[in-house]
């Protein structure tokens, strides 16, 4: 019919002598992996491994700054070597880091606020469902959590693969969080997730939102007194387990709980939907 459905753009990056300036990283990747754990020798090196996939030509899941990540890893080499703080907090977004966990890395992608390395911010832990990855909150469903992070001046923070029980001790070594004003959003497995996180750590939390998917109570009078948001769209397959989750709080004693269904929404639309009522309902919560 002619009609424009949909649009995107997609980068391109041109690079001189691009095949020395690899295996020069590739010679500087052997000394890094000499280094003793931290977060620069652990992000250095994966964003090595993504620039040799790209100029491999394998596909990579999203539209990668290739291209400034060449110039970060080339300037960057000497700082990591030299134990200093790489990437710096107030690079720009958006970035991505890989944490040290012991036997492996938790890579995180980091947008929102702009950061100076100082202050302590507001965190928001977002958490993807089933085959997702660190990058779908911030660039799928809509692109609106970085959006709403930035305008309320917090910092989005969204792991790979769910939350750590260290993973805001380890973010916090790289930039102050207010360990005070954290919270946390899941979807699907994510929704999961971020219920199991708070039943294990509520201390950790000052809300949580469960999107298109349920979990279990917690315990303890800590845990009590988080406030809950579960958003659900009434053609969700996840809906039955989403009233029981909101079910289950309640009789569990849980102080806060808000249940909202959104019609005519299935699994994946209602995350879109029902961000800005998740951040609204943040705002709140730390309020208190």
């Amino acid at each position: 019919s002619g009609n424009k459905l949909a649009g995107g753009a997609i980068s391109l990056f041109i690079v001189n002598d691009l095949g020395n300036k690899l295996e020069s990283l590739g010679q500087k990747a052997e000394s890094v992996r000499k280094l003793p754990p931290s977060i620069g020798r652990s992000t250095w090196l994966l964003l090595q491994g993504r620039v040799n996939q790209a100029a491999q030509g394998k596909d990579q899941e999203t539209d990668y700054p290739l291209a400034r990540w060449l110039t970060d890893l080339d300037q960057g080499f000497d700082q990591v070597c030299a134990g200093k703080m790489w990437p710096a907090p107030d690079s720009p977004s958006p970035l991505w880091l890989a944490l040290p966990m012991g036997q492996t890395d938790k890579v995180i992608r980091i947008e929102g606020a702009n950061r100076d390395g100082k202050t302590p911010l507001t965190c928001v832990v977002a958490l993807h469902g089933a085959g997702g990855s660190e990058n779908l909150f911030c660039e799928g469903h809509g692109a609106l959590a970085p959006k709403l992070a930035v305008k309320n001046g917090w910092l989005l923070a969204s792991p790979l693969n769910g939350p750590t029980d260290d993973l805001l001790d380890k973010l916090a070594t790289w930039h102050p969080i207010d360990k005070s004003r954290v919270v946390t959003v899941g979807h699907s497995m994510g929704a999961a997730n971020a219920t199991a996180w708070a039943a294990r750590k509520p201390e950790q939390l000052r809300a949580v939102a469960a999107l298109g998917g349920g979990g279990r109570a917690g315990k303890g009078e800590p845990w009590k007194k988080l406030p809950y948001f579960i958003g659900i769209g009434d053609k969700d397959f996840a809906l039955k387990g989403a009233k029981a989750l909101a079910e289950s709080l309640k009789q569990a004693g849980s102080d806060s709980v808000t249940l909202k269904i959104y019609p005519g929404l299935e699994h994946l639309t209602v995350v879109q939907a029902c961000l800005d009522d998740v951040f609204a309902f943040f705002n709140k919560s730390l309020d208190k």
